[in-house]
Order: structure tokens, then C-alpha cells, then sequence
């Protein structure tokens, strides 16, 4: 079996109100998987970083010449409009290559999404399983007041299946 690995950097420098860190949770019609409790009970809302039209946030392009499409809490689709193309079902993260329509993979599902709110930055771990790989994507979530966009960007690659997200 065959395994490869990425390691994608999700870096979040947010405003207050896109990464928004509050003392307790407040009532709200939003998907549950778009806030998030961490272990001293501070919650961290994601929705404003969330597009909810079924088009990837976040786009950027890793060393390995890749494109890596993001999306938090809401499913999205990218590529050709094909059954055979897993990046049209229940995505997180996709890894694609533009004009190769065989070359679309689903590197995280949003149904799997996983919150691990301890340590210095946040954490949403994705996994997603195709054709023998298994893929663990991870994202890391740095928020700044000063900033009221989103980046998303690549730090470093591997091999194996796990990709990384700070």
C-alpha cells in the first residue's frame, strides 16, 4: 500500500469576530460543528470563516505543485461534475491538480471533523479514506484581532498520509 502524506498549513489571523473566543456558548441556529468548546471553556465560533454555497473558503497551492481547497463546517464541491470525482461529497479538504480531472482527492471529509482545543493553538483533525489511503489532515487555528481575513498556506510536505494544518 502506497502512502502519501501532506502536511498543509491552515493559518487563521482573524478579527475578533471571525475567530471568536468567548467564555461561554451562546445560542445559535449555526451547525454545531462550526463552534467549538475547548478544555477551559472558552468556544471558538468558526462561522464567519465558513462559505455555506458549496465553494472552498480557502485555496492555496503546496511545493508539490498540488492545489489544497478548504472549507470549514459546511461541505463544498470543486472539479468536474463526475461520480467518480470525491470531491464532490462531503469535503473538508481537497487535494486537485487544474485541468486533470482524475486528479481530485478528498484528503479530509467534514463529517469526521474532530476539535481538540488544547495546547497553544486549537486544532480540527479530518481524516478520509479512498482507494487504500487512509488521509489525516489536520488544521490549526491561529487567531489575531488585528486581521479580519482568513489565510491559508501550505508550511511544509511529507511522505505519508497525514496532512497538517497550522
Amino acid at each position: 500500500m502506497h502512502s502519501l502524506s501532506l502536511v498543509v498549513c491552515f493559518i487563521t489571523i482573524l478579527t475578533s469576530s471571525a475567530c471568536q473566543v468567548t467564555d461561554e456558548a451562546e445560542k445559535t441556529s449555526e451547525p454545531a460543528t462550526c463552534i467549538y468548546k475547548g478544555y477551559e471553556d472558552e468556544v471558538y465560533d468558526l462561522t464567519s470563516l465558513a462559505n455555506t454555497n458549496e465553494r472552498p473558503r480557502f485555496c492555496t497551492e503546496d511545493s508539490m505543485g498540488y492545489s489544497i481547497s478548504y472549507n470549514p463546517c459546511f461541505p463544498f464541491k470543486i472539479g468536474p461534475s463526475k461520480k467518480t470525482n470525491p470531491c464532490h461529497s462531503g469535503v473538508a479538504i481537497c487535494r486537485w491538480v487544474d485541468g486533470h480531472d482524475d486528479a481530485y482527492v478528498n484528503i479530509g471529509s467534514q463529517r469526521s471533523a474532530l476539535f481538540n482545543g488544547g495546547g497553544k493553538h486549537p486544532k480540527i483533525h479530518y481524516h478520509h479514506s479512498s482507494s487504500g489511503t487512509n488521509w489525516k489532515s489536520t488544521v490549526s487555528l491561529v487567531c489575531n484581532s488585528s486581521d479580519d481575513k482568513g489565510h491559508f498556506r501550505v508550511v511544509t510536505d511529507q511522505s505519508a498520509d497525514h496532512v497538517v494544518s497550522d
